[in-house]
């Protein structure tokens, strides 16, 4: 279908000492799918610099059938690092790792998100 489909997502991170190692691990994993799904598939609107009211009706919160598994890694904490937050990282991790594989696995450049089957067949047709 050359629809892109990613088999599963492996994150390995230093988060320091951590206060509750289950929230941290959800954490990751909530924002993990969330961020892949902006990558492969929500293009964000803006309205005079604002995201409109309306986008949010419109935006596709995957299903749990449509998420790969997630695998979630921590580095033992270093006894120097302090506590910090995490939800973020995977906003800056994910996107950047999806457009890679894209970009790997088609030959065509991955340099603006997101990347889907229509992105790809307008890659391929040259336009």
């Amino acid at each position: 279908t050359s629809q892109p489909r990613v088999s599963s997502v492996w994150i390995v991170l230093d988060p320091g000492e951590l206060l509750s190692p289950e929230g941290a691990l959800a954490s990751i994993r909530s924002a993990a799918a969330a961020a892949l799904a902006w990558a492969s598939s929500e293009r964000l609107e803006l309205a005079d610099g604002r995201i409109p009211p309306y986008l949010f009706w419109r935006y596709a919160v995957p299903r749990s059938d449509e998420i790969p598994p997630i695998e979630v890694a921590f580095l033992p904490p270093s006894g120097q690092a302090r506590p910090r937050g995490l939800g973020e990282l995977a906003f800056s991790l994910v996107p950047a790792a999806y457009a890679r594989a894209i970009a790997q696995a088609s030959g065509f450049p991955a340099d603006s998100l997101p990347v889907g089957i229509d992105r790809l067949m307008l890659e391929a047709l040259g336009a």
